[in-house]
C-alpha cells in the first residue's frame, strides 16, 4: 500500500496530478508536495459516505484505497488528453497521522480559498438530473424577482416587461410532476447535509461549480434556485447556509455561535467536526479563552467544552445555550450541564408559542461570565419555581390535562376563573398601569383569567391564524373550549369547589354542551367532533408547567420536574429551568429554556415578586 512521505514545511500540501483517461481506464495519479502560496489546483468538495476506502486506484505506481464516491468523482473529473490538478482531503492528507491531520485540517480554509475552483460533486447523475439542471436558471430568476420585490435587489433595465411574479415563475417551472420529482431528487441529496461541506461551499463562493455526472452549473445559480425552491416548498435548510454565506462574504468571518446555529441540523460522522468544520469561517478573536483549533487528540467532551467557553467569552451564554441543551437526553451525558451537545432539537422542541407574551425588564443584570473546564459563573436572578409538571401527549384525555391544572390552581387557593397573575396589573395604551377591573369589557375580562391562560397554553390557537381561519371561527373555538372546561367541571364530583362557581360568560359558553347532552343520540357525534377540533390544537410532546407565582408555561417534553427553579440569566428576557445541585455547595444544573404565558406584554417587575440579583454557578 502507499506510504506517505512526510510533509516538509508548515505551508506545504499535497496536490493530485490526475492522469488523463477514458471511462473504463484505471484511475492513475501522482501526489506532489507543493507550497500552498504557489500551488495551482482545484479543490473537490464531496461526501466521503464511507469512513474507509475500498476501491483500489494507482498512486505513484502503488495502490491506494479510496471510497466509491471519491472514485466516481475522479472518474468524472478526469480529462481525456491532459492531467488535472486536484486537492482531495481523503487522499492529500495522511489520515493515519494525527499530527499531520490536525495541521492540514487547520489549513483547509486556506486551501479552499487558494483553489482556482471548488468542484462540488453532488453525486452520480440520475434519470432526472438533466431535467433539474435545465430549470435551475428559471428558479434562479424567481429568486432574483423575490429579492427585487423585497427591495434587497434593484430592478434592472432588462427586467422591465418580463414576468415579475416569483410565484408564477416557480409554478410555471414546476407544473410538471416529472420536473418536481427531478428537483426534489436534487435538493434532498445527502451532499447538502454534511458539516464539512457547509464550510467548503461558503469558502468556495462564486468559484463554486456544482457537478452531477455530465451536468454542471455555477454555485451562484444553484444557490439562488435552491432559495427560491425553499420559498416554494418550505422544506429545506438552505436559507441558513445562504445567510451565513452572505455574512462571510461581507465580513470575511462569522461568530462561532452563529455558524454553529446554522450548522446544527447537519451531520458529521465524527461529532468533533461539528466544531472543527466551522473554524475556517469563525471569528478568531481572543478575550479570556483561546480560540478553538482542530485537534483530533481531544475527546468530544473536551472539544465541546472548549468551544462553549469560547462562544460564551466572545458572544454570550444564551447563544451557547440554544445549541442543543436537553439535559435529560444529551448525546454526551458527561458534559457539564451548561455545555450544549451541538445536536439538533428533536421532536417536541417548543419554540416560543406565546408570541405576544413579551417580557420587558428593568433589571440591570451584569452577566460577567467566567468559565472553567467544569463550571460557569454568571449574573442572574431566580424568579419562580415549578409546582406542577405534566407531559402532554396525544394519548392523554383533554379533560385530564385541564383538570390537573385546575387542581394545581386550587392548591394555591384560587379558582380557574380568577384573574390570572399577569392580568392583575395591565398597561394601558397611554402607558399608565391600572388594576384590572371586573367592570371592564367582557373580552378583556375573559382574556385575563386563569382559564384563558391555561387554554392558550395547552392549545395553540395561533395555528388557526396561520392556516387562514377567520376570527369568528377562532372565537367559536375559544368559546367551545371554555364551555367544555366549565361543563366538565360542573359534572366532575372531584373538581375543586371554587372552580364549580363559574362566572356568567363561562356558563353561557357551557350551555351548548349541556343543551346538546340532553339529546344522547346526537351528543356523541357533537362531542367527538368538538374534542377532535380542540385536540388538533394541543401542544403535544411537551411539558406543561405551573409555577409558584401562578403562571402556566411549556418546555420540551421530559425536561421539567416539580421543584425546579426558573431564572433569568444574563441580560436577556429568556427564562430558563434550573435544577438545584446536590450536596452542601450552592450550585445549579442547567436544564432547558421554559416559556411562560403572560397573556400579552408585561414588565418583569409586575409578574414576579422578590427578585434578587446574584451570581449563579452552573456545573
Amino acid at each position: 500500500s502507499y506510504q506517505y512521505p512526510r510533509l516538509t514545511g508548515e505551508n506545504s500540501i499535497r496536490v493530485i496530478e490526475l492522469q488523463p483517461g477514458v471511462p473504463g481506464d484505471i484511475i492513475t495519479f501522482d501526489l506532489h508536495q507543493v507550497w500552498l502560496e504557489v500551488a495551482s489546483f482545484e479543490a473537490l468538495s464531496y461526501e466521503w459516505r464511507d469512513k474507509f476506502g475500498t476501491v483500489p486506484v494507482q498512486c505513484d505506481d502503488e495502490q491506494i484505497l479510496i471510497t466509491p464516491n471519491c472514485k466516481a468523482a475522479m472518474e468524472n473529473l478526469r480529462l481525456r488528453s491532459k492531467p488535472r490538478y486536484l486537492w482531495i482531503d481523503a487522499i492529500c492528507i495522511n489520515q493515519e497521522d494525527d499530527q499531520e491531520r490536525n495541521q492540514q485540517v487547520a489549513m483547509m480554509a486556506d486551501i479552499f480559498r487558494a483553489a482556482k475552483k471548488v468542484l462540488m460533486w453532488l453525486g452520480d447523475e440520475t434519470n432526472t438530473t438533466r431535467i433539474a439542471f435545465e430549470i435551475l436558471p428559471t428558479m434562479a430568476k424567481a429568486h432574483r424577482v423575490i429579492l427585487q420585490e423585497t427591495g434587497e435587489l434593484p430592478f434592472s433595465p432588462e427586467s422591465v416587461g418580463e414576468d415579475n411574479d416569483a410565484q408564477q415563475i416557480m409554478e410555471s417551472a414546476l407544473q410538471d410532476d416529472e420536473v418536481v420529482e427531478a428537483f426534489n431528487d436534487l435538493v434532498v441529496r445527502t451532499y447538502w447535509t454534511r458539516a464539512w461541506i457547509f464550510q467548503e461551499i461558503i469558502l468556495g463562493g462564486s468559484r463554486g461549480v456544482c457537478i452531477s455526472g455530465s451536468q454542471s452549473c455555477e454555485w451562484t445559480v444553484m444557490k439562488s434556485a435552491l432559495l427560491a425552491y425553499n420559498e416554494y416548498s418550505d422544506s429545506m435548510h438552505f436559507s441558513n447556509m445562504a445567510r451565513t454565506a452572505d455574512e462571510f462574504s461581507n465580513t470575511g468571518e462569522v461568530p462561532l455561535g452563529s455558524a454553529s446555529w446554522a450548522l446544527r441540523e447537519l451531520n458529521a460522522t465524527d461529532p468533533r467536526d461539528k466544531i472543527f468544520a466551522l473554524l475556517g469561517l469563525a471569528t478568531n478573536k481572543k478575550k479570556l479563552v483561546e480560540p478553538p483549533t482542530a485537534d483530533y487528540t481531544m475527546t468530544v467532551e473536551e472539544v465541546f467544552v472548549h468551544a462553549t467557553r469560547y462562544i460564551i467569552d466572545t458572544d454570550c451564554v444564551c447563544t451557547a445555550w440554544r445549541l442543543g441543551i436537553r439535559q435529560s437526553d444529551k448525546a454526551f451525558p458527561r458534559l457539564p450541564s451548561w455545555v450544549p451537545d451541538f445536536m439538533p432539537r428533536g421532536k417536541g422542541f417548543v419554540e416560543d408559542t406565546f408570541a405576544d407574551s413579551k417580557l420587558s425588564s428593568g433589571l440591570n443584570i451584569v452577566p460577567r461570565p467566567v468559565t472553567t473546564q467544569t463550571s460557569l459563573k454568571v449574573g442572574g436572578c431566580i424568579v419562580d419555581k415549578v409546582v406542577l409538571k405534566l407531559t402532554i401527549t396525544k394519548e392523554l384525555d383533554l379533560y385530564d390535562i385541564l383538570s390537573c391544572a385546575v387542581h394545581a390552581v386550587a392548591r394555591q387557593h384560587h379558582s380557574i376563573y380568577d384573574t390570572y397573575p399577569a392580568g392583575r396589573v395591565t398597561v394601558t395604551d397611554s402607558g399608565r398601569e391600572d388594576a384590572a377591573s371586573p367592570s371592564e369589557d367582557k373580552y378583556r375580562h375573559i382574556n385575563k383569567t386563569n382559564a384563558e391562560a391555561l387554554l392558550t397554553t395547552v392549545m395553540n390557537f395561533e395555528t388557526l391564524s396561520a392556516d387562514g381561519v377567520d376570527a369568528m371561527t377562532q372565537d367559536k373555538l375559544h368559546s367551545l373550549a371554555i364551555g367544555f372546561l366549565t361543563w366538565s367541571l360542573s359534572r366532575d364530583t372531584e373538581a375543586p369547589p371554587q372552580s364549580k362557581q363559574a362566572p356568567n360568560y363561562a356558563q353561557q359558553a357551557s350551555r351548548i354542551w349541556s343543551d346538546r347532552s340532553i339529546d344522547k343520540s346526537g351528543f356523541l357525534d357533537f362531542e367527538l367532533e368538538s374534542l377532535e377540533s380542540m385536540e388538533d390544537l394541543l401542544e403535544d410532546e411537551c411539558d406543561l408547567v405551573f409555577t409558584e407565582n401562578g403562571y402556566f408555561g411549556l418546555t420540551i417534553a421530559g425536561q421539567a420536574e416539580e421543584g425546579m427553579l426558573i431564572a433569568l440569566v444574563c441580560d436577556g428576557n429568556q427564562l430558563h429551568l434550573l435544577r438545584k445541585g446536590e450536596g452542601p455547595e450552592r450550585y445549579y444544573e442547567y436544564v432547558d429554556q421554559v416559556y411562560l404565558n403572560f397573556l400579552g406584554e408585561n414588565k418583569l417587575e409586575n409578574v414576579f415578586n422578590e427578585m434578587k440579583l446574584e451570581r449563579l454557578e452552573f456545573r
